[in-house]
C-alpha cells in the first residue's frame, strides 16, 4: 500500500484517512506495566556507555542501506524541568529521500531502570570444586504512553511530515537516578519499524524533576538512639525533606542518663542503594558515606546534663535522590555519633528524603 498527502491528512489508495499529521495524533495513556528486561534501544550495554542519556539528543538524518531517513524530536521544554503531572508536547519530524517500506511508526514515553545483580556458579567436584560470582546488569522498562502514527505501507520519496503528541508525566513519577547499582531515567523513543530490516530508532531524554511534597516539612527532634538508657540522643532538624545542593543546619542533642565521656562527636550523611527486584540472582547493594565531620572533641557529661552540638551538612548534587520502585530503593540518612574509644559508640540515626529539584 502507498500513501499520498492532502493537507495534513495521509490518505491510502482508497482515499480514506490513514494517519494524522501536523497538530494531530493525541496520545492516549496506557497502564505502566513492566514490559520485560530487554530495555530501550541503546541500554543493553555496560552503563558507562550510556552517556547519551545525559545529553539533549534531537536526532537528524540517518543512512540505512543507501536510504536517507530523517527523524528529529522536539520537546516544548527541551531543558525542562517536567514535574509530575505536567503535560509534555512533542513534535516528531519525519522525512525520507527515497521510497521506504515500513510496518509502522510508533512513539513511546518510557521510564527505564538499570540494575546490578550477581549470580553464583559452582564448577568441579570434590576437592576441585570451586565457586565464582558474576556481576550482571538488567533493564526494566515501563511504557507510560504509546502512540501508533503510521501503519504498514510505503513512505513516498520526498516525504516530509510533522506529528504532534500531547502526553503527561504521571503523578507518581520516580526521579532520574545515576547511582552505582541502580540507574534510571525518562525518555521518548520513536521507532520506524521495517519488516525484515533493521528498525530506525530515535531517543530523547525527558528532564523530570520530582520536588519535595511537603509531607516532612516540620522542625523537631528526630532519630532513634542506640543506647537511650545511658545517653538519650536526638537530631534536631528544621525538616526531613531536602533538595540536592542544599545545606542541612541541625543539632546533635545528648541527654546523659548517667555519666558519659567520649573522645568526640561526629555527624555523617549516608546513602544506601539496594536492588530488590526478584528472579535475577542476588540484588546489588551499595553504601557510601557522602559527608562526615567531627563537630566536637573531648566531650564529658554528668548525669542529667543536656548538651547540643550544631552541625552543617551539605547535600551533594550527584543525581542520586531518594527513590522507591519495584526495582530498588535508595535511602539517605543522618547519623550522630558519640565516639567512645575502646567502647561501643553511642549513635542516633534518622532517614531524610532527598529530591532532585524544587518547583519554582
Amino acid at each position: 500500500m502507498s500513501w499520498r498527502w492532502r493537507g495534513n491528512r495521509c490518505l491510502d489508495e482508497a482515499g480514506s484517512a490513514r494517519s494524522s499529521g501536523q497538530g494531530a495524533g493525541r496520545a492516549a495513556a496506557h497502564s505502566g506495566a513492566l514490559e520485560g528486561h530487554a530495555g530501550p534501544a541503546g541500554l543493553n550495554g555496560p552503563p558507562e556507555h550510556h552517556q547519551y542519556i545525559q545529553q539533549q539528543k534531537k536526532g537528524g538524518t540517518m543512512i540505512f542501506g543507501g536510504e536517507k531517513v530523517g527523524i528529529v524530536l522536539e520537546l516544548d521544554r527541551p531543558e525542562g524541568p517536567y514535574y509530575p503531572g505536567d503535560p509534555v508536547h512533542l513534535n516528531i519530524h519525519l522525512e525520507s529521500e527515497k521510497d521506504l517500506k515500513v510496518q509502522e511508526l510508533r512513539a513511546s514515553l518510557i521510564f527505564w531502570e538499570r540494575y546490578q545483580y550477581t549470580t553464583t556458579h559452582t564448577t568441579g567436584y570434590g576437592k576441585s570444586r570451586s565457586r565464582s560470582t558474576r556481576t550482571h546488569w538488567g533493564t526494566a522498562t515501563r511504557v507510560l504512553h504509546k502512540e501508533k502514527l503510521l501503519g504498514e505501507g510505503t513512505i513516498p520519496a520526498g516525504f516530509h511530515q510533522t506529528y504532534s503528541l500531547d502526553w503527561s508525566i504521571p503523578q507518581d513519577a520516580a526521579p532520574p537516578y545515576a547511582g552505582r547499582v541502580i540507574r534510571s531515567g525518562w525518555l521518548i523513543k520513536v521507532t520506524l519499524d521495517r519488516k525484515l530490516r533493521k528498525d530506525i530508532n530515535e531517543e530523547l531524554k525527558v528532564p523530570v524533576v520530582v520536588p519535595p511534597p511537603g509531607r516532612w516539612a516540620e522542625p523537631g527532634e528526630y532519630g532513634e538512639a542506640s543506647h537511650s538508657e545511658e545517653a538519650d540522643m536526638a537530631l534536631w532538624l528544621p525538616r526531613l525533606e531536602w533538595v540536592e545542593g542544599e545545606t542541612i543546619q541541625g543539632k546533635v542533642i545528648v541527654r546523659a542518663r548517667s555519666g558519659v565521656s567520649a573522645s568526640g562527636v561526629r555527624i555523617e550523611l549516608l546513602r544506601n542503594e539496594r536492588v530488590t527486584i526478584r528472579g535475577h540472582g542476588r540484588g546489588g547493594t551499595f553504601s557510601k558515606t557522602e559527608f562526615k565531620d567531627r563537630i566536637a572533641r573531648g566531650v564529658k557529661l554528668n548525669a542529667g546534663e543536656v548538651r547540643e552540638f550544631p552541625f552543617s551538612v551539605p547535600v551533594p548534587e550527584i543525581g542520586c535522590p531518594s527513590r522507591d520502585t519495584s526495582v530498588g530503593t535508595v535511602r539517605w540518612s543522618l547519623k550522630g555519633i558519640l565516639d567512645r574509644r575502646l567502647r561501643r559508640d553511642f549513635t542516633v540515626a534518622q532517614e531524610i528524603y532527598v529530591f532532585n529539584g524544587s518547583k519554582s
